[in-house]
């Protein structure tokens, strides 16, 4: 999971630096999904579960899945999903 992790960071970093029309529209949200993936890095790699404070990073999947699906970058809602799903099964 960190090599999907830090593959789908690379990902979303590459959109929102891009001059991509869809990519512009909310470099704010892009930086939020970067915070959590840095966030669900860290858990996996010390074993640990995720903070209180930060649970609601991994929260938004309905939001996510809305957002980013209605401005055709699926790979990102695709990604997000995997990855909170998989830090609320094992580090919640």
């Amino acid at each position: 999971m960190i090599r999907e992790i830090i593959e789908f960071k690379r990902e979303v970093k590459e959109a929102k630096n891009s001059d991509n029309g869809a990519a512009n529209f909310d470099k704010a949200t892009m930086c939020k999904i970067l915070v959590m993936l840095n966030i669900a890095e860290m858990v996996i790699r010390a074993n640990e579960k995720v903070p209180e404070h930060e649970r609601h990073y991994f929260e938004g999947q309905a939001f996510v899945g809305r957002y980013f699906g209605d401005w055709g970058l699926d790979f990102i809602v695709d990604k997000y999903l995997k990855v909170t799903s998989y830090i609320k099964a094992t580090h919640w």
